[in-house]
């Protein structure tokens, strides 16, 4: 007869033995370069669904009531996994960083600024509602996104460009939620009878 601590044992044993296989799976796939780039490839594709889904629904054809339609979504998958399909395609047989720094060394010092404003466009003009104080942190974003391009194409001073604009706007935007929570304190006492 099986006493109810040895089934409790027995629990605990499987469990542990579950978790480490888990752990020994979880570890193999990471290391598997089939799997990495099966991954890699999901993971970019659904970041390009959700950009070309934010672009496609400023077109009013493919719209209702703000959202994207069913044509407007099926249009952002189809160009989502078509740009993932060539992009792999271009870049068979590379890493992910000898990629990026070919990409942006054929630009050069401009590269870092074109990402910065890129990566500032996208954000100030696609995402989001109007708030206030919007603006500076999608400059804190377009700062650090120059500063990687500056690592990446192994320029300092553009490095240290995008560090400087990307620290500038987090303190602007620190400072700006201070003010614009004081500015609804002061409209919350003013609105009270």
């Amino acid at each position: 007869m099986i006493k109810s601590d040895q089934v409790i044992h027995m629990d605990a044993q499987n469990f542990i033995n579950a978790f480490e296989n888990f752990g020994q799976f979880l570890y193999h796939s990471l290391n598997d370069t089939q799997s990495m780039y099966a991954a890699s490839f999901i993971l970019i594709a659904v970041l390009l669904y959700a950009l070309m889904l934010a672009l496609v629904t400023k077109l009013p054809m493919f719209t209702v009531d703000g959202k994207a339609n069913g044509y407007g979504k099926a249009l952002s998958l189809v160009f989502s996994l078509l740009c993932t399909l060539a992009m792999f395609k271009l870049t068979e047989g590379q890493s992910a960083k000898d990629v990026v720094t070919q990409a942006l060394k054929m630009y050069g010092v401009f590269a870092g600024a074109v990402l910065a404003i890129l990566f500032f466009a996208i954000i100030f003009f696609g995402f989001g509602k109007k708030e206030e104080g919007r603006w500076q942190l999608t400059v804190t974003m377009a700062g650090f996104a120059m500063a990687l391009s500056g690592y990446f194409i192994s320029v300092p001073m553009v490095q240290a460009t995008g560090w400087l604009i990307g620290i500038i706007g987090l303190i602007l935007y620190i400072s700006s939620a201070g003010i614009i929570a004081e500015a609804k304190i002061k409209k919350s006492e003013n609105e009270k009878p």
